[in-house]
């Protein structure tokens, strides 16, 4: 049979039309009768996979950029978009592949560079996360995820003062960034600096009140610092939106006994335990609490 090149072109941009609009599902279906005539149709097997990505059809995305590179092995979009599919898929080995050899074509693709980091990062290479985080930075120092996740990756690498360096570069450009504000407050804290990681956790809770980590992790802080009754309301906020966070029930427990408030730390011990019940540092707690507890009634 006879390839109608005219039919083949008609359907492959109503394709690309289709996709355009952001109507996915019609646009592989074009794609895929391109195909039927045409299998090694390079950019209808590129083009479908991409649209199948946007379709959340990751599996089925890297298949198509694998048949597309079986043709064009060099295609520099085809091996990004297939390593951000596979990134998707959490196969990271095999997504830093696809992106190494996009970057022996590209050295210098910031957005390839910074996938790589991600994938790095996620597999617990942080250190070299950090030298892709840095080339992409090369590229545009200002960029927000790269400067964003370099700040995650020091956290992780213990280099905290390092840390707040980066969320503080991200906060200028972005001074409402709720994560950065509480990252650094992580970072400050880990430093022993509770007294401005309680300021940078404040400014996150006033643009965003609900954020968890922070109510949780301010909380912790204000423990530090001996301000047990305000640990307390933090815990308490955190508690109204999860109620059954087991670390915080728990810190919530310890911050009530230094209040001397016993019977109200063992009763947040045993919620702790009715969700985690093998948990021996809240048992053990909560066994000191309970013998406080007793002494006081005994004593009363």
């Amino acid at each position: 049979m006879e390839i109608n090149q005219k039919n083949l072109e008609s359907l492959y941009n109503k394709g690309v039309e289709l996709g355009d609009l952001g109507k996915n599902e019609e646009a592989v279906v074009n794609y895929d009768k391109v195909l039927e005539i045409n299998p090694n149709d390079f950019e209808s097997l590129y083009n479908k996979g991409f649209v199948l990505s946007r379709l959340g059809k990751h599996k089925e995305a890297v298949v198509c950029y694998g048949k597309a590179l079986e043709i064009n092995p060099n295609d520099f979009e085809t091996l990004y978009n297939k390593g951000v599919a596979l990134g998707e898929l959490e196969k990271n080995e095999e997504a830093i592949l696809s992106y190494n050899k996009a970057l022996e074509i590209n050295p210098n693709h910031m957005n390839t560079l910074y996938n790589k980091g991600l994938s790095l990062y996620f597999l617990g290479r942080y250190k070299d996360a950090v030298v892709c985080y840095d080339k992409s930075l090369e590229i545009d120092p200002n960029d927000f995820d790269a400067l964003y996740n370099k700040g995650f990756a020091m956290n992780d690498l213990g280099e905290h003062k390092e840390a707040v360096i980066w969320f503080d570069k991200v906060l200028k450009s972005y001074p409402n960034h709720t994560n950065s504000l509480y990252n650094k407050g992580v970072a400050l804290a880990r430093l022993g600096k509770q007294e401005e990681a309680v300021v940078s956790y404040n400014i996150a809770l006033k643009i965003e009140p609900d954020h968890t980590n922070t109510l949780s992790s301010k909380g912790l802080s204000l423990h530090f610092l001996d301000r047990f009754k305000e640990a307390v309301a933090s815990y308490d906020k955190m508690l109204k939106i999860n109620p059954n966070h087991t670390n915080t029930l728990s810190n919530k427990g310890v911050a009530l006994c230094f209040l001397y408030r016993y019977e109200e730390g063992v009763a947040s011990f045993n919620k702790a335990l009715d969700i985690n019940p093998n948990d021996s540092d809240i048992l053990s707690n909560k066994d000191l609490a309970q013998s406080k507890l007793n002494q006081k009634i005994n004593h009363g």
